[in-house]
């Protein structure tokens, strides 16, 4: 077992909206993310369609409000700055929302 396992990690990401096939796969992932366990915070960003729907279905944390450019793309320093100051976690992680994390993420942070 990890030397970090009973430590608080944060997951972060910014899905896409919920919907059709990239809705099943991005659903899948956040549930494997909650099977962590107990320890592992879950900050989902973004006002698309399901997002908050989906947090609340995992016990995750919602921020609808994300800054954007012009183009209308998520700004990520303000997405990491918020994650950092919401997070009671000393370990931050940041992914895409279509990414299964399985248990060796214990390892990895330990490796880190």
């Amino acid at each position: 077992m990890s030397l970090l396992h009973d430590q608080l990690m944060t997951i972060f990401a910014v899905p896409k909206a919920f919907e059709g096939h990239i809705g099943c796969i991005q659903r899948n992932a956040v549930c494997s993310w909650r099977q962590l366990g107990e320890g592992v915070q879950i900050i989902l960003f973004g006002d698309e369609y399901g997002i908050r729907e989906t947090a609340l279905e995992i016990g995750a944390m919602h921020v609808p409000q994300v800054e954007r450019n012009a183009q209308g793309t998520p700004l990520l320093d303000g997405i990491f700055a918020e994650a950092h100051r919401l997070s009671g976690s000393p370990h931050l992680i940041y992914t895409n929302a279509d990414i299964i994390l399985l248990d060796d993420i214990w390892s990895a942070l330990d490796i880190v």
